[in-house]
């Protein structure tokens, strides 16, 4: 009986280091086992390029064909779809390791929100003293800051 112990507890030590090797292999090869590692992700670049398209393209239509001002609808669309969907998109992107997709649709996300919260901060009663709309020339600079950078990333290297 003894005899019998002794070769399953090596059996069973063998098999566990044998698990250990392979697991720091496939640390080693850049996989880290998990439950689930096995499983597709979406792409997550569908939702960030509509979230960015149509929400452009919402505000263009106010602006464009003289809508009106800037109302709830297009902050809205702005603050979730715009901002929130394409900040997702981003975190998603970072897991799959896409560095470009990550910095384009994050930043982009925090475009609509801060351009969001420009046009919100007047109209709340408790910054409606310190803060007031950003005059043209401000928001024409803003604007400019945001159409370099994405021409800055079309240049060749």
């Amino acid at each position: 009986m003894q005899a019998k112990d002794v070769r399953h507890r090596a059996l069973s030590w063998k098999s566990l280091n044998s698990k250990k090797r392979e697991k720091s292999a496939n640390n080693k090869n850049g996989r880290i086992e998990r439950g689930m590692s096995d499983q597709k992700t979406a792409n997550p670049a569908p939702l960030g390029l509509l979230g960015f398209g149509v929400t452009t393209v919402l505000l263009n239509f106010v602006h464009n064909f003289n809508l009106g001002s800037v109302n709830g609808m297009i902050l809205a669309m702005g603050l979730t779809y715009g901002g929130l969907a394409q900040i997702i998109a981003g975190i998603l992107e970072f897991k799959r390791g896409n560095t470009f997709s990550t910095v384009a649709f994050t930043s982009y996300g925090f475009f609509w929100w801060s351009y969001v919260f420009l046009n919100m901060l007047p109209n709340n009663s408790f910054t409606a003293g310190f803060y007031g709309l950003p005059p043209s020339e401000s928001l024409a600079a803003y604007f400019l800051m945001w159409d370099c950078s994405p021409s800055q990333c079309s240049l060749p290297l």
